[in-house]
């Protein structure tokens, strides 16, 4: 199953170099969700994904992303199931990274233009 994330990477992404020699980046994003459970009360949410990146994936992840970046990440969901203690077992889902953009704060040229020409002028 394919779907989107979008929010703020939490911290620096974890590099690791596996023994076979293969990369893997752990990535920590914040998403900031409002739900209304009872009509008028809105209730704040803020969940986490780990998503992990495999590959050449990797040199993207660790030359672009940062702490604090907005991000939308492309991602499969995989269901995993892990045991703990030997007798209870856990589901989660695996965020696994297919693509990503960075959102990236926009400043008009011509207002640095203006900005010199007014420096020129005084």
């Amino acid at each position: 199953m394919q779907t989107s994330v979008s929010g703020i990477v939490a911290k620096e992404p974890t590099i690791t170099t596996l023994s076979n020699g293969s990369r893997r980046a752990f990535i920590l994003i914040l998403v900031k969700d409002h739900l209304i459970h009872v009509p008028g009360i809105k209730i704040k949410s803020t969940p986490w994904h780990r998503v992990i990146a495999w590959g050449k994936t990797v040199d993207l992840v660790e030359r672009y992303l940062h702490k604090g970046m907005q991000v939308t990440l492309d991602c499969e969901v995989k269901m995993k199931e892990d045991l703990i203690e030997d007798h209870i077992r856990i589901n989660y889902r695996e965020y696994v990274l297919n693509g990503f953009s960075v959102m990236v704060d926009f400043v008009p040229i011509h207002s640095k233009l203006k900005t010199k020409e007014t420096s020129r002028r005084a």
